[in-house]
This record gives structure tokens, sequence and C-alpha cells, in this order.
């Protein structure tokens, strides 16, 4: 097996940055001088399948997947650390609107992030709904306890829905 040459990996290169193979064959410096785009087309494509090249685009393809899931994991742990601290907040009575709106911004983001079902978002705006009516009531400000109990109602559901 040969190593590849200087065109091959730039084309890889080119490849893996995104490139569709035919961009990723131009941009290489291969002569595309009365080609056709079909031509360039499937020149990209045998480069591709090449017996030298294919095993190195596979594992840089793995590599860049397990990169991604990765960051991912880690964004997640990030986002989770902060959810629970908001959540702790909240339990230990801290119930300003800060604290609230970090605390579903997270649970938004984490539901992103982990793919978990629309009910978990459903169920943080139907929290959002109920602690924006507390707050419409004679004081205008809920109270620790009814932010905590609306969280708490919401978690019980969650739990046994």
């Amino acid at each position: 097996m040969g190593s590849p040459t200087k065109r091959q990996r730039a084309f890889v290169r080119a490849y893996l940055a995104g490139e569709p193979p035919s961009r990723a064959y131009v941009l290489a410096g291969y002569s595309t001088k009365n080609m056709s785009p079909s031509s360039i087309a499937t020149e990209a494509q045998r480069i591709l399948r090449s017996p030298h090249l294919a095993p190195i685009i596979s594992e840089a393809k793995r590599d860049a997947t397990r990169q991604c899931a990765w960051d991912r994991l880690l964004a997640i742990r990030r986002t989770q650390a902060v959810n629970d601290a908001a959540y702790q907040q909240i339990m230990d009575g801290d119930l300003s609107r800060d604290t609230a709106d970090v605390y579903l911004r997270t649970e938004r983001r984490l539901s992103d992030l982990t793919g978990v079902p629309m009910e978990i978002q459903l169920r943080n705006e139907a929290i959002e709904h109920e602690v924006s009516g507390i707050s419409m009531g004679v004081n205008l400000h809920p109270t620790w306890g009814q932010v905590r109990e609306v969280i708490h109602n919401a978690d019980d559901t969650e739990a046994t829905g």
C-alpha cells in the first residue's frame, strides 16, 4: 500500500472538512480542464474508493464521530450541572426570576441535547405557565412554596406518567 500523494491528502482534507467529493477534487488541485462535471464526480468517487485512501477516510470519519459524541456528552454534563444547581436553589427557596429562567432554559437545552421526548418540554411549558399564573396573583410575586409545589407536581407527574 503506497502512501497518499500530496493531492490525495488535499482531497481527503477538503472532503473531511465537508466539501462534496467533486469540489474536494477541484480544491485538491487536480486538473479539470476539458472534464465534464460527471467526469469530475466519477474521478472523485474513484479517489474515495481508493484502497489506500478509503481506510484513512473511514478512520477519520470514526474519529470525527467520536469527537462529536464526546463534545455532546460534555455539553450534557455541563448543562446538567447548571440545571441541578438551579433546581437545588429553587428547592432551597431561591425563587428569583433568574434562577427559574436558568432552570427552564437548561431543561430545554438538555431536552435538545439528549433527544428526550417533547413531553419534557411540554412539562416545562406547563411549569412556566403555572409560575406566571402564580405571579399574577394578589402580590404579583409567587412564594417559594408555590414554585416548589409546581416543580414537585411536575416531577411527580413525570415519574408516574
